[in-house]
């Protein structure tokens, strides 16, 4: 599949206009995802060891809503994260001249 979804042949995706933008949106996107994934739960696992083993005093009195803003704000910050780690990868991957 391309990135809209579409669903090609060997033959046709080698004749795509701009692979290189393909590949390089495409790895931006799993980078970006596989942050904001790694970012949700790990916060999740790190203020439930707060809240409920340590009991530590900031993350002790944390609502349910606040508990659950903090993680997906930590997860949209390692969303970022992927980002900027994609950029290197992308420019790595497209120096090589060729795509397949």
């Amino acid at each position: 599949k391309n990135w809209l979804g579409i669903n090609c042949s060997d033959d046709e995706m080698r004749v795509i206009p701009f692979p290189k933008f393909e590949t390089g949106f495409h790895v931006s996107l799993k980078c970006m995802q596989a942050g904001a994934i790694v970012g949700y739960f790990g916060s999740r696992l790190h203020l439930g060891y707060h809240k409920i083993i340590k009991k530590s005093g900031s993350y002790a009195k944390l609502t349910p809503q606040q508990f659950l803003e903090k993680s997906c704000k930590t997860s949209r910050n390692f969303m970022f994260i992927g980002l900027a780690f994609s950029i290197p990868m992308v420019l790595a991957h497209g120096y090589q001249g060729k795509i397949d």
